[in-house]
Order: structure tokens, then C-alpha cells, then sequence
């Protein structure tokens, strides 16, 4: 598989950029990527964001039924 050119603190950075608000479009430009490289990424950072608040007890069935409550 071929290195990335970005090391992860650099991706996170640069989707950091776009939620400052900065459009994507002027993001992807600025640090010279395509904009399908830069949804890749946000899917992927996202799906670990979305997974981190699990507990080791809960199933993925679990997981979609988790309104939230008790989050602190």
C-alpha cells in the first residue's frame, strides 16, 4: 500500500480547517488535495468519532438504539 503524503495530525488539521469554516472547496485547494480525498477522511475520522462514546458491553445493535443519555 502506498504512504499517504499527510501524517494523521496533518488530516486532522486540515478537516479541522473546513469545520472552522472555510468551504471545502477552498480547503482541498489550499493543501492540494481532491475533494473525494478530503470526504475519505472526514468518513473515516467520523466513524472512529462515532464508535469512541461505545462501551465495551454494547453490540453494534446497541449502538443505533444509543440516544445519549447518561453522556456527560
Amino acid at each position: 500500500m502506498k504512504k499517504s503524503r499527510f501524517s494523521e495530525k496533518q488530516i486532522i488539521r486540515i478537516l479541522k480547517d473546513q469545520e472552522a469554516g472555510q468551504t471545502t472547496a477552498v480547503v482541498c485547494r489550499h493543501h492540494g488535495i481532491a475533494e473525494s480525498t478530503f470526504y475519505k477522511w472526514w468518513a473515516q475520522v467520523c466513524k472512529g468519532a462515532e464508535h469512541s462514546h461505545r462501551t465495551a458491553r454494547q453490540t453494534p445493535y446497541d449502538f443505533h438504539r444509543y440516544d445519549g443519555a447518561g453522556k456527560e
